[in-house]
């Protein structure tokens, strides 16, 4: 009883369907810059041997590229979430929209998780990546 009741307040609330390769869509580019992210601290790691130090410069074109390309993928990120946002706001007013505000909030919940992401990297990286 208790289940169909908060089902039927769900359908109230987001009356579309809502498919789960939609959300995983949402998440994908957010899921994807941290797994880049991740590499390229691996990559790092494994090529100096060591964290790089304070003003120390990339040394190979590997790094340099994996690292140009990590850049472009973080303004991707905040460059969509200017468009998540209004997005939102238009599929929340709308009741007939209201399921597709869930796969913006997924996506901005997602870019929240790549900046958590981005400072539980090791602080020695974090003092060179910020340098």
């Amino acid at each position: 009883m208790l289940r169909s009741k908060s089902r039927a307040w769900l359908r109230q609330l987001i009356p579309g369907p809502v498919s789960g390769i939609g959300l995983l869509g949402s998440v994908a580019l957010p899921a994807g810059w941290i797994l880049h992210y991740y590499s390229f601290i691996l990559h790092v790691w494994l090529s100096l041997g060591r964290w790089p130090r304070f003003g120390e410069a990339l040394v190979g074109w590997a790094l340099l590229f994996q690292f140009a390309l990590n850049q472009a993928w973080f303004l991707l990120l905040h460059l969509s979430l200017a468009v998540a946002v209004p997005m939102f706001l238009a599929c929340a007013c709308r009741r007939s929209w209201r399921h597709l505000s869930l796969y913006c909030l997924c996506h901005g919940a997602g870019i929240g998780a790549a900046w958590i992401a981005l400072n539980l990297a090791p602080p020695q990286f974090l003092n060179w990546l910020y340098d």
